[in-house]
């Protein structure tokens, strides 16, 4: 938890000085959302494909690239 503060101070500092940029990074978020749910369902589902293998050194970097991990406490 500790380690989150720095972060934490970051944004609330950020939002203070751009008071408008939490509502653009919430429509944006949202597009996205959309647009991922798009993909999903545009995906389908077939039985042919092959099987994606995923492994400890994949989920610990989409932890680093994942949008999700920053926008998350700025909307609480």
């Amino acid at each position: 938890m500790a380690c989150c503060l720095p972060h934490q101070l970051f944004l609330i500092s950020f939002l203070r000085e751009w008071p408008g940029i939490l509502k653009v990074m919430q429509i944006v978020g949202g597009i996205y959302m959309v647009y991922l749910a798009y993909q999903i369902y545009k995906m389908g589902t077939t039985e042919d494909a092959p099987k994606q293998v995923t492994g400890f050194w994949n989920g610990f970097i989409m932890q680093f690239v994942n949008p999700t991990v920053v926008a998350t406490p700025m909307t609480e």
